[in-house]
């Protein structure tokens, strides 16, 4: 279900402007949709960029948002994942309203670098399954839109969130 790609690759959206260190994408028939961005940071790293990674995850993640809402995509839900040295950040967007973007961290774990912390293993694991359900939900919901939109009954884009919350159904 999930294909994903490393640094040097871009949001589709972007063409190659948006450049983050691993995205995680579905592909139903041949069209590519981002669902998961990830940005990764040393220890130590120093801090020369413009504007900080959670503020590049932010704008990421709005711009994926976009594209599955456009495709018609119910109830679209993208994640992040943020690694500073040692800690992991994980994050949400959503559209609860029409142009009200909603980011949200739903946990920061650390990650272990001596024998010691591998006591957090079980909540950097659990917080990680928690993500993949996330996408999961999303990536089904892309599939459907996109057997939706095969079979004919194609989608208003935003229009969807602007009247109600759902995919019109298909009249057999």
């Amino acid at each position: 279900m999930f294909q994903m790609d490393w640094a040097n690759t871009g949001l589709v959206q972007t063409k190659g402007a948006a450049k983050p260190d691993f995205v995680v994408y579905v592909q139903p028939s041949n069209a590519h949709h981002d669902i998961m961005v990830g940005e990764v940071k040393p220890p130590n790293a120093s801090i020369s960029q413009a504007e900080s990674d959670l503020v590049k995850i932010g704008k990421e993640l709005r711009l994926m948002l976009n594209r599955l809402i456009l495709l018609g995509t119910p109830d679209p839900v993208v994640c992040g994942i943020l690694v500073e040295g040692f800690n992991m950040t994980t994050f949400t967007m959503d559209l609860p309203a029409p142009q009200l973007y909603r980011m949200q961290m739903l946990a920061q774990t650390p990650i272990f670098r001596r024998r010691t912390d591998f006591v957090c293993i079980p909540a950097l694991l659990s917080r990680l399954v928690q993500i993949k359900d996330i996408a999961i939900g999303t990536a089904r919901n892309v599939y459907e839109t996109a057997i939706l939109k095969s079979s004919g009954c194609h989608g208003q884009g935003i229009a969807l969130y602007e009247v109600a919350p759902y995919l019109p159904f298909c009249e057999r």
